[in-house]
């Protein structure tokens, strides 16, 4: 994920959640979880950095 942000040159608050409270706290259980902009993109799994690319294109585009 900060390889890909890095890439692309884009600004993001990227933050290693490791409390399980926090992550059931948002409804979510299988980790690894991926958010942007509050919401979840993906879960349970890792994602290639394409795939990554594309979620955060998507996010900032009309930005």
């Amino acid at each position: 994920m900060i390889a890909a942000v890095d890439q692309m040159k884009l600004t993001a608050d990227i933050q290693h959640v490791k409390s399980m409270y926090e992550i059931a706290h948002h409804g979510v259980l299988p980790t690894p979880v991926l958010t942007i902009n509050g919401e979840i993109k993906a879960k349970g799994r890792l994602l290639p950095q394409a795939e990554i690319k594309q979620m955060l294109r998507d996010a900032t585009t009309g930005l």
